[in-house]
């Protein structure tokens, strides 16, 4: 069962699961930064954060939820913001065909604080949509398992879901049409134009 409110006919593909500790050690570094940067209120923040942190991070970790359907990404986690206090809930729900790409990302954080296994290792899942119109990712997710696997099923639905809609559908149509009206000749040349733009993509 889903906790979250399904689109009638939607149907859950996976649920991605968190690398629990890993993430831990992410979230604390990053809270652990915060804290510190901010000098006049370190000698406040840096005893609570050492006294409250542990059971913080617990029930952000417990609360993690991320889905893929058929059609959306579900996304629901709970984040204590000043590290210890100011609790909210972040919830998105992302269409796939909103979808323009999927980063896989490595960093130095991850290197240094023991969130991945290998120093380089990609631990960050950065989904940037069409609907953002900036540089920034809609949703990253950090340490869940086999991050490469849920960017491969995420681009896959997305595919059959443009494959299967009312567009999708009447884009094959017109493509089969053109080419089963078209002579060896017309074909010879579409197959060269198609040949030239790839290599043009490629250099």
């Amino acid at each position: 069962m889903s906790s979250f409110d399904l689109l009638p006919g939607e149907q859950i593909i996976v649920r991605a699961n968190l690398r629990k500790e890993k993430w831990k050690k992410w979230r604390c570094a990053t809270c652990s930064l915060r804290c510190i940067s901010t000098i006049w209120l370190a000698p406040i923040c840096v005893p609570a954060y050492a006294l409250l942190g542990g059971s913080c991070r617990e029930e952000e970790a417990n609360s993690f939820e991320l889905v893929l359907t058929n059609q959306n990404i579900y996304f629901r986690q709970k984040f204590f913001n000043c590290g210890f206090c100011c609790q909210e809930t972040q919830s998105k729900t992302i269409p796939l065909d909103r979808i323009q790409d999927i980063n896989i990302i490595s960093d130095w954080l991850g290197d240094c604080c023991g969130v991945v296994d290998t120093p380089g290792e990609e631990y960050q899942v950065q989904v940037q949509t069409a609907a953002m119109g900036t540089p920034f990712p809609e949703l990253i997710v950090v340490s869940i398992e086999n991050p490469r696997e849920f960017k491969r099923q995420v681009l896959e639905a997305k595919q059959r879901l443009v494959a299967n809609s009312p567009t999708g559908q009447s884009k094959n149509t017109d493509i089969t049409n053109v080419l089963s009206g078209a002579n060896q000749e017309d074909l010879t040349r579409i197959l060269g134009l198609l040949s030239r733009q790839l290599e043009e993509k490629k250099n």
